[in-house]
């Protein structure tokens, strides 16, 4: 009974609850219900989603709007990259120079350099000079064809051994000149000198090394052809060089020494070799604004008459401002009377049987202060005494009263003292014009009364401007005047003419490598005599061309 009812529940639910479809394979004894409802599944946790907090939608706040009124140009939307610029080395100068040009009274100039960079450790260097005159000249004691022709070449070679350099050099010279018909009674009528060196050094270039060093020997040779009637005289030189110093604890602070020996060679048998040693210890500072050297000078001569020598070598400077520095000096040394230095006093006397003994500079005092006020001024005023032992002076023949130039004179040495002051000047303006003056003025007194002071210069003066009007165009004009001693002796009434030189010159760059040079001497055509028996010959005029490569 039980059951009749479950079944009778189900099936009115099913009629209310869904439709019935009749199938047509369907008969009296098998009938097929298709039951269709809702599908109603039952969410897990759905309270919670009634519950959830209800979400407020955003608010905008207004605000002031700033516009930018600045004017700015109007640039593309699309931009390209921009080209990528290396810095700019600094270009090097042009290897090659020649420069070649004549002028009147058979002047002639030729000069020529080349410097080339093997690799990143080696250069080689080239030059040669060739300059002289040849003219006549009509005088009161003759006709004078005078010649004077000098001609120099050499080379040099460096390599660099990171923090060492090691350096060579050859040279040779050839000079041909004639003298004043007064003098062609004396073995100087025409002459030659020959003259050549071979150098070689080594040297410490890193700043930074403890130890600091360099080193050099030098071998020289010079002949004077006709010194005598028949006779040459040679001499041969070996000059080395050494120079050591070490870094003290404190920094700034060194110690060395300074070593220099030269020996002489003589190819006459009565004239003696000899050797000059010099030794020179001293002690460098170097901090803030000073700085100090401090050392002794000591000089030995063994050969001729052994002798010995001691100088001071002092040298302090100060910085006052940033734009100033004073400086003290108290120095001396040898000045070894070799040929060469002779010949640049003067090439027209001869030498005797006994070469010149070494002039020393017992002591050479200055004061000085260099100083630069402002951008493009540099000025520099110093003062100071000068005291030499066996100075280099001319014995004129009393009886000589020709100005022109003395017949027998001869070296002779003794002391002198002279008292110097003077200064020099330099302005640049922004590289357009640029002026250089400098003033020297000596006072000389002659401490053996052998008439040693005869042309040595008392004032000198010089001053030169150099501007370019144009960019291709250089133009300097310059002046100098220089007094000298005259002759002690009553008796002798030679008064040498000052030196008045008034000069000019000029470049023009004509293409990139390629200009023209003009120079013009003693334009005031004044008569003085540069050199002891060498006048002057008036207006002199040369010009020529320059090239760079």
């Amino acid at each position: 009974m039980k059951m009749k009812k479950i079944t009778l529940i189900c099936l009115l639910g099913a009629a209310l609850q869904a439709t019935a479809q009749e199938n047509p394979n369907d008969s009296t004894l098998t009938r097929t219900v298709v039951v269709e409802h809702e599908y109603a599944p039952e969410i897990e946790d759905a309270r919670k989603i009634d519950i959830l907090p209800p979400v407020a939608p955003p608010a905008v706040s207004k605000k002031e709007v700033a516009y930018d009124l600045q004017q700015r140009p109007v640039v593309p939307y699309a931009t390209t990259l921009s080209r990528y610029d290396a810095p700019e080395a600094p270009a090097r100068p042009l290897p090659g120079y020649v420069r070649a040009g004549m002028g009147n009274r058979g002047r002639l100039d030729l000069l020529g350099r080349y410097r080339a960079r093997l690799s990143d450790t080696d250069r080689l260097s080239l030059h040669l000079l060739l300059d002289g005159l040849k003219s006549k000249d009509d005088r009161a004691d003759g006709e004078w064809n005078r010649h004077d022709y000098h001609t120099q070449g050499g080379l040099s070679y460096e390599h660099d051994f990171q923090g060492y350099m090691l350096d060579a050099a050859a040279h040779l010279g050839l000079r041909n000149f004639n003298v004043l018909p007064i003098l062609q009674g004396s073995p100087l009528r025409n002459q030659r000198f020959t003259s050549g060196d071979l150098h070689l050094g080594f040297r410490s270039t890193d700043p930074q090394r403890s130890i600091q060093f360099k080193g050099e020997t030098n071998l020289l040779f010079y002949n004077r052809a006709h010194e005598s009637a028949t006779e040459s005289i040679g001499e041969t030189a070996i000059r080395t060089l050494a120079d050591v110093s070490s870094q003290l604890p404190t920094e700034g602070m060194r110690v060395g020494l300074a070593v220099q020996m030269d020996n002489y060679f003589y190819n006459r048998p009565l004239i003696d070799n000899r050797t000059d040693l010099s030794l020179n210890p001293y002690f460098a500072l170097e901090q803030g604004d000073w700085q100090l050297r401090a050392g002794l000078r000591t000089d030995w001569a063994m050969g001729s008459g052994k002798t010995f020598y001691a100088a001071p070598d002092l040298r302090a400077s100060y910085r006052i401002t940033r734009r100033g520095q004073l400086y003290l000096q108290a120095t001396g040394g040898k000045l070894a009377n070799d040929f060469r230095r002779i010949e640049r006093i003067n090439p027209y006397l001869y030498i005797e049987e006994e070469p010149l003994r070494s002039t020393y500079e017992q002591l050479n005092a200055a004061l000085g202060l260099r100083i630069s006020p402002t951008d493009g001024v540099w000025l520099h005023l110093y003062g100071g005494m000068q005291m030499l032992t066996d100075d280099l002076g001319f014995r004129i023949d009393p009886d000589l009263t020709s100005s022109a130039a003395p017949a027998r004179e001869q070296w002779q040495q003794g002391k002198t003292r002279n008292i110097y002051g003077g200064g020099e000047l330099l302005w640049d303006y922004r590289s357009l014009v640029k002026l250089n003056a400098s003033l020297l003025y000596r006072s000389w007194k002659d401490v053996d009364d052998l008439d040693l002071l005869f042309y040595k210069p008392t004032l000198d003066a010089r001053v030169q401007i150099d501007f370019t009007p144009l960019t291709a165009l250089d133009v300097h004009i310059g002046y100098h005047h220089q007094q000298r001693e005259e002759a002690a002796q009553a008796a002798s009434e030679l008064k040498p003419d000052p030196i008045s030189n008034l000069y000019a010159g000029a470049t023009y760059q004509l293409w990139p490598g390629i200009s023209l040079y003009v120079q013009a001497d003693n334009l005031l055509n004044k008569k003085y005599q540069a050199t002891l028996c060498s006048p002057q010959e008036g207006i002199t005029l040369l010009g020529g061309v320059v090239f760079r490569f």
